[in-house]
């Protein structure tokens, strides 16, 4: 495999995410340049890429070492495991070349950390055959996300869900017309990622994770949904609801968008208007929007429980540590 500098990375970001688009069964979106640069820059601090084009397929990762001296590889996104470090069309012959690499940077590496790799799929079994005999390999928990179909239109959407959802969520716009709440959409060109993104913070600060201190203002981890909403408006992906009251936003949904995917990246709303169930207007609001566009499938990224009534299926991806023999 050839090295690529991070120079030459970052200028082949276009050819990375078409590569993206056409490796089979990933999740596209955390495996794409729009997830994976903001996170290496942003939160993964005190690493170096560690980047190789094969003839079958591309590794996009990074270097460092562990403060207990050990040296380690991992995707340019690990603080999730979301993001796979590979892209290939034919992940059989890929599997051959990344066993040759691993042997040959034998020097740069203790551990090899393996994330975002679909379980239950040709691409997974495939990819991982040869490291299974040449490596030790241990299994980690997978990562899990909640996917909901938007297959049929808002009409199919709505036949999935419970008849206690459907009809929570006609009280709660019954609730919200009534004393004047709106939803605004925000989505294609000509968007100000930046002046979006301060609407959306202030929203943040007056919600109970802002009021709490566990939501997304401020540090790393404002920096990262910063940086990923410039480059998703720079491709006219970015795309927001906000829930209005009196011209003052009190709630949000932020999301983006990659081949026929929308990702959700974060909901929050004002504290003080917990009753009438913001966030769950602005879901609603922004899967209308969504089905008019004629958008597949909407992940609602992380499993969680909550999360289930609003989605069908699960996604499952591998996470594996390799060590020499």
């Amino acid at each position: 495999m050839q090295a690529v500098t991070s120079e030459q990375f970052y200028r082949d970001l276009t050819s990375w995410d078409a590569a993206v688009a056409t490796t089979p069964d990933l999740d596209r979106f955390c495996s794409s340049s729009d997830w994976v640069v903001p996170a290496h820059e942003a939160l993964m601090s005190g690493r170096e890429m560690w980047s190789f084009y094969g003839s079958h397929g591309r590794v996009g990762m990074a270097r460092g070492r562990h403060p207990d001296g050990w040296r380690y590889v991992e995707p340019l996104e690990a603080a999730w495991g979301l993001a796979c470090p590979f892209v290939a069309q034919d992940p059989q012959a890929f599997g051959n070349e990344l066993v040759a690499l691993f042997h040959e940077r034998e020097d740069d590496w203790d551990v090899a950390v393996l994330s975002g790799l679909p379980m239950h799929s040709v691409f997974f079994t495939s990819l991982l055959q040869g490291l299974w005999r040449n490596f030790r390999v241990m299994r980690r928990p997978p990562t899990r996300r909640n996917i909901a179909s938007l297959d049929g239109g808002l009409d199919g959407f709505l036949s999935r869900r419970t008849r206690n959802f459907r009809r929570s969520l006609a009280k709660s716009q019954r609730l919200a017309d009534a004393d004047g709440i709106v939803t605004e959409h925000h989505a294609g060109p000509g968007l100000d990622p930046d002046a979006l993104y301060a609407r959306v913070l202030a929203v943040e600060q007056r919600s109970w994770k802002g009021r709490d201190g566990v939501g997304i203002c401020g540090g790393s981890m404002e920096r990262f949904y910063q940086l990923m909403c410039r480059r998703l408006s720079a491709r006219d992906a970015l795309t927001v609801v906000f829930a209005r009251h009196e011209d003052r936003d009190v709630g949000y949904v932020l999301g983006g968008l990659f081949d026929n995917t929308y990702r959700g990246l974060q909901v929050s709303f004002d504290a003080d208007y917990q009753r009438y169930s913001v966030g769950s207007l602005c879901q609603f609001a922004q899967i209308t929007e969504l089905c008019a566009s004629g958008v597949a499938l909407y992940d609602l990224g992380t499993y969680m429980d909550y999360k289930l009534r609003w989605a069908e299926t699960t996604m499952d991806s591998a996470v594996v540590l390799l060590t020499r023999q």
